[in-house]
């Protein structure tokens, strides 16, 4: 579990390079919670994610500023389902592994509720994030109007982030929105169900 407990010997289990750049990631925003806006060194993430300073600064950048900005964009990628992929996913697949982004590291809904409401660069690359997420649910989901467009990016928010809701109840806010002919069960195209 990516949490503000997390150390250095979480990293042994990090294999793959998106895993590292995930676990980097997470380790950034866990330390900018409990710490403060960079209020932390690039020697406790290093100390805190277990992996090498070279491989944090080749993946984020050189600076405290540019690790911290590759990491929220990193992160809201994932969350938002931006990040490359091979094929495309289906709705129900981008919200179970987005819920499961936010189960592995809480603390990331807290801080971008935080950074969201500040007048900030990181409340900047958010819209950013979210406007290209917005951009995507508008094409792939066919839908008309920046209102739709809105609807459907907060359904997709709660669902990823309500605490009170179990995958069961996810499952059937979504059948309820196919069968009340919002046709967007999928992201990406095509017509996968929930299962």
């Amino acid at each position: 579990m990516y949490s503000l407990s997390m150390t250095a010997k979480t990293a042994n289990s990090v294999k793959s390079k998106s895993d590292k750049i995930f676990h980097i990631a997470s380790c950034v925003l866990a330390l900018e919670v409990s710490k403060g806006h960079l209020g932390w060194t690039v020697s406790g993430l290093v100390k805190k994610s277990g992996l090498s300073r070279t491989l944090v600064y080749r993946y984020f950048g050189g600076s405290k500023l540019a690790i911290l900005e590759n990491s929220v964009d990193r992160f809201v990628e994932i969350f938002y389902g931006l990040h490359h992929q091979e094929q495309p996913q289906p709705f129900w697949t981008s919200v179970k592994a987005a819920r499961k982004h936010i189960q592995k590291f809480p603390e990331a809904a807290v801080f971008y509720q935080k950074c969201r409401s500040l007048d900030s660069a990181l409340k900047n690359r958010f819209i950013i994030v979210e406007r290209k997420f917005q951009k995507k649910l508008k094409r792939q989901l066919s839908l008309k109007t920046d209102a739709e467009v809105l609807v459907v990016h907060s359904i997709i928010h709660g669902l990823v982030t309500a605490p009170f809701l179990d995958i069961e109840d996810v499952q059937a806010i979504i059948q309820y929105l196919k069968v009340s002919k919002l046709e967007w069960c999928t992201v990406n195209g095509g017509a996968n169900s929930p299962q």
